[in-house]
């Protein structure tokens, strides 16, 4: 707390003093990101242990001035982040190498593998096959990443619907290497992981580098989830929504075909209203155009906004952002639950207030957990 926060412009670490021989071994200066509030201010510590270590640190304070406040003694404990609980991704395997049809054989799991020659399992052959391996991931520090994969033949990941690795080649081993990628500690995002064989040796592991790690590490299965449905927008579907906390279904009211029209939550009705296209988005893996059957608009946001409280209208489909939706499992409301999630703003689509009224409207908001942001199909199983 300090009356200040409003005129302070620094925020900054001192270490203790650790001299030998006239020399302070331990002396560093850590500049601190910071926010203000009224009568208050938080300083966060860097997450990287290495710009930090655990230890006692003088905190201050300076205004614009340049004036320094009198230092507050901190401790930076040595916290480690939580254990996952995952058991790894949905591995689907198919007989062919265009991961198309039925899997043949499907098992949790995490991506380190070399069959060499052999096959990778029940029914499946030693040459041309594919793998889809689809789910979550869970952060376990806040800051930059980097995926690595080594594979034979070829490969491609996706991080929350964006492509990040993309070599679909015939290779021998050969890695490849993401572009940086900012994580939330304990935050799940989707992750898909495809893969094809066709002759020869036979190799695929996933691997990341967190925050504070010098080598690339295989992303273990404790941080890996089993996606809770099977992957809702590789093909397209028909379907409608139900919103969890009523159990009614997304609606275009009066079945209009004009644009801008925000949409409701209303009885569940089977008409054309209520029946929406899920359609993939070229080049983007689990992201989606979610179309009205009825009017042949697309579920859009209005303005492209980016703040809380804006209306989830139909509209002209284009390749807007605000039109392309991720679709995240939520495993703790039921097998097919889901949030919607418009590409651009990364909120939620859920029911104004969480409001039980049939007619009460929808919007995006920030994310969270409850039922009035998390929702059904009745068109995938």
């Amino acid at each position: 707390m300090t009356p200040e926060a409003a005129s302070i412009s620094k925020a900054a670490f001192i270490r203790l003093g650790a001299p030998t021989h006239g020399q302070d071994q331990d002396q560093r200066y850590i500049p601190l990101n910071y926010t203000t509030n009224s009568g208050s201010l938080t300083a966060t510590s860097p997450a990287n242990a290495n710009i930090a270590p655990p230890g006692y640190y003088m905190l201050f304070l300076i205004d614009s001035a340049g004036v320094p406040s009198v230092s507050k003694m901190v401790q930076v404990a040595n916290i480690a982040s939580p254990t996952g609980i995952g058991t790894g991704l949905t591995g689907q395997y198919f007989n062919n190498m265009t991961l198309a049809g039925s899997a043949t054989l499907q098992r949790t799991e995490a991506i380190n593998f070399n069959w060499g020659t052999g096959s990778p399992g029940a029914g499946i052959g030693v040459d041309r096959f594919s793998v889809r391996w689809s789910g979550q991931v869970e952060a376990p520090l806040t800051g930059s990443y980097q995926f690595q994969t080594l594979s034979d033949d070829g490969i491609r990941v996706s991080v929350n619907g964006q492509q990040i690795i993309n070599n679909w080649t015939d290779h021998g081993p050969t890695t490849n290497t993401s572009a940086a990628v900012t994580l939330t500690a304990n935050t799940k995002y989707n992750l898909t992981v495809e893969f094809y064989e066709n002759g020869g040796g036979a190799v695929a592991s996933l691997s990341w580098k967190a925050p504070g790690s010098a080598a690339f590490a295989i992303v273990s299965a404790n941080r890996l989830y089993a996606r809770s449905a099977p992957p809702p927008t590789n093909t397209p579907f028909a379907s409608t929504l139900v919103v969890n906390h009523t159990g009614q279904c997304l609606d275009v009211p009066n079945a209009s075909t004009v644009q801008a029209v925000q949409l409701q939550q209303f009885t569940c009705n089977g008409t054309g209203a209520q029946l929406f296209d899920f359609s993939p988005v070229s080049g983007k893996t689990d992201v989606c155009n979610i179309i009205n059957r009825n009017s042949g608009l697309c579920l859009d946001i209005s303005g492209a906004t980016l703040t809380n409280g804006a209306q989830v209208v139909q509209w002209a489909c284009n390749t807007g952002a605000n039109q392309q939706y991720l679709l995240t499992p939520i495993s703790s409301a039921g097998a097919k639950a889901f949030q919607v999630k418009p590409q651009h703003s990364n909120k939620c689509v859920e029911i104004v207030g969480a409001s039980q009224t049939r007619g009460a409207l929808a919007q995006q908001w920030d994310c969270g957990t409850g039922t009035h942001q998390i929702w059904t199909t009745s068109g995938k199983p």
